[in-house]
């Protein structure tokens, strides 16, 4: 693929999140090897142009979440093109060392050096990775760290709306639990283990 992306699919701008206040941010630091096809045959030594390879890095955050077939929508990092419904200004990432493909190289692997990006919009935000240089250009491999990190933590956004269930159902395992403690507490004289083991499991289960 010439671009691909990275996502969450959903994030909460700073001090925007739900029940918190705090930072949003992402972290990216990749290493990037870009190819070329060969369909249009090794570049000629003195085309530089042509042999030039090198990988561009932006963060964008949209309305929406994009659905399938939808990534061209996320613009363009070579050319510093942000998407036309992006949400505030799009991050691009400086550009990573260019390398060259010649008759012996196939690949050059490029450095995008580590980078924090604040997201102050909330919205579908996408680590967007696109191979430079001519049309044959491919990403052969992406290596590296991408951390999405929301005003409240490290949770996915689009699983902070399960928090309030999942609160909700510990507290209702945990009445259940000393419930059942209190009816064998009241009738001790006539447990057997059985009985212990099963309250013990509960409690590791609320827990």
């Amino acid at each position: 693929a010439r671009l691909v992306s990275y996502s969450e699919l959903w994030q909460y701008g700073a001090s925007s999140g739900p029940w918190h206040t705090g930072q949003s941010y992402i972290f990216v630091d990749l290493t990037i090897e870009v190819g070329d096809d060969g369909d249009a045959g090794p570049p000629a030594d003195d085309d530089a142009a042509a042999g030039t390879v090198a990988a561009a890095v932006a963060v964008v955050t949209l309305p929406a979440p994009l659905t399938h077939g939808e990534l061209r929508k996320l613009g363009s990092p070579c050319a510093s093109e942000a998407p036309r419904d992006a949400l505030g200004p799009t991050h691009f990432l400086p550009q990573s060392p260019q390398g060259r493909l010649g008759n012996a190289t196939t690949s050059v692997v490029v450095d995008v050096g580590a980078d924090v990006v604040d997201i102050r919009q909330t919205g579908g935000t996408y680590v967007v990775v696109e191979a430079c240089g001519r049309d044959s250009r491919y990403l052969r491999r992406v290596d590296g760290t991408i951390r999405f990190h929301n005003p409240y933590g490290e949770l996915p956004a689009l699983y902070f709306g399960f928090l309030p269930f999942a609160a909700f159902r510990v507290v209702g395992f945990a009445a259940i639990v000393l419930w059942f403690a209190a009816v064998l507490l009241q009738h001790r004289q006539y447990l057997v283990g059985l009985h212990w083991s099963i309250l013990g499991v509960s409690v590791l289960a609320a827990i």
